[in-house]
C-alpha cells in the first residue's frame, strides 16, 4: 500500500497542465485567436540593468521528448543564483500533497459519487491496479486526476516529471531553489471546488482514454512545437465545453489567479538572476505570466527553443 500512496501522492505534481477533459468526439481547434507571446518556450527578461532572468515553459509530463531541455534552458539554470518552480518536490511535499487527496475517515468515494458512477470508478481503477479499499479514501477530484494519467506513467515513481527534474538539476549545481506556491495553495483550488463541480469534472475523465490520450497529443505536440498560442487555445476551448463553474475554476483561478500570484512572487528574485520553471500555459496571452511581467516594465526576449541533440 505504501508504493500506491507515494503514486497518488505524484499524481499531484502532474495534475496542473492537463486537467483531463475529455469529450465525446474531437474538438476543432482551428482558427486560433492571436494572443501575446505565442511562441517559444524559454524567454530572456530584463529590468532596470538587473542581471539576466529567464522564464521557461514546462509540461508536467515524464515522457522522453519533453525531458530534453533546449540548450539554451541548460546553460541559463547555470547561469543565474535562483532556480524556482510551481512547487517543491521533496517527500514532504508529496506527503502533503497526499493529505490533501484523501477524504476525512468519516466519508467514502463511493458514497459521494453514487451508485451510477461507482462501478465506473471500479472499472476504470481497475486499468491502473488500484483497489477498492484504497480509491474509496480519495476525493473525486483527486480521482479524476489519476484518470487523467496513463497507468505507465502513473506507475513510473523513478523517472522525474520535467519540473522536478529541473529543480533536481539546481540542487546538484548549488542554485537556491524557490517554490512559487506551497501545496496547499495548489492543490486547495481544487479542495475549493463543489460537490457538483468535483463530480462534473469526474465524469470528463471516465470518458474513453482514447480521447484523453487525444487531446493530449495536441497538447504536447504544441509544446514540443513551441506554439503556445495553440496550448493556449486548446485549453480555453476544452474549458469552454465545460460548464460556467468548471471554466471559471480553469481559467479564472487555475491560470489567471495563480498567474497573478507567481509574477508576484517571482519579482523579487529577478534582482539577482532567476530561472523561472512553470506550466507552459501560464505563459502566453494577455494574463499570461510573461505580459504580465511586461506591463511591469520588464524587457522580454524569446529564445531558441530547440531540444539539444542527445
Amino acid at each position: 500500500m505504501g508504493r500506491i500512496l507515494r503514486i497518488t501522492a505524484v499524481v499531484a505534481l502532474l495534475n496542473l497542465l492537463w486537467i483531463g477533459f475529455s469529450y465525446a468526439k474531437p474538438l476543432s481547434f482551428d482558427n486560433c485567436p492571436n494572443i501575446p507571446f505565442a511562441k517559444g518556450r524559454i524567454f530572456e527578461v530584463t529590468k532596470n540593468g538587473a542581471p539576466k532572468s529567464y522564464i521557461f515553459g514546462t509540461m508536467h509530463s515524464k515522457r522522453p521528448d519533453v525531458l530534453k531541455l533546449p540548450s539554451t534552458a541548460s546553460i541559463a539554470i547555470i547561469e543565474v543564483p535562483h532556480v524556482a518552480t510551481e512547487v517543491s518536490s521533496t517527500e514532504e511535499t508529496k506527503a502533503a500533497a497526499f493529505k490533501l487527496m484523501v477524504l476525512p475517515e468519516n466519508e467514502n468515494l463511493f458514497s459521494i459519487i453514487g451508485p451510477e458512477r461507482t462501478p465506473k470508478v471500479k472499472l476504470a481503477a481497475a486499468r491502473y491496479g488500484l483497489p477498492n479499499e484504497f480509491i474509496q479514501r480519495l476525493k473525486p477530484w483527486a480521482m479524476a486526476s489519476i484518470f487523467s494519467l496513463s497507468p505507465e506513467e502513473m506507475h513510473d515513481i523513478t523517472t522525474p516529471v520535467l519540473d522536478e527534474m529541473i529543480e533536481n538539476i539546481a540542487n546538484k549545481n548549488g542554485k537556491r531553489h524557490h517554490a512559487l506556491e506551497k501545496m496547499s495553495e495548489q492543490l486547495g483550488y481544487f479542495n475549493n471546488l463543489s460537490k457538483e463541480l468535483q463530480l462534473e469534472f469526474l465524469d470528463s475523465a471516465l470518458l474513453e482514454p482514447e480521447l484523453s490520450e487525444y487531446y493530449k497529443g495536441f497538447l504536447r505536440e504544441s509544446y514540443l512545437n513551441g506554439n503556445l498560442g495553440k496550448l493556449h487555445c486548446i485549453t480555453v476551448k476544452l474549458a469552454e465545453e465545460q460548464s460556467a463553474g468548471l471554466k471559471s475554476f480553469v481559467l479564472d483561478d487555475l491560470l489567471i489567479e495563480r498567474n497573478r500570484l507567481m509574477v508576484k512572487r517571482l519579482s523579487p528574485l529577478t534582482r539577482d538572476g532567476v530561472f523561472v520553471a512553470v506550466g507552459a500555459a501560464h505563459l502566453p496571452g494577455e494574463e499570461g505570466i510573461l505580459n504580465l511581467l511586461k506591463r511591469q516594465g520588464y524587457q522580454v526576449r524569446r529564445l531558441s527553443s530547440f531540444a539539444q541533440p542527445q
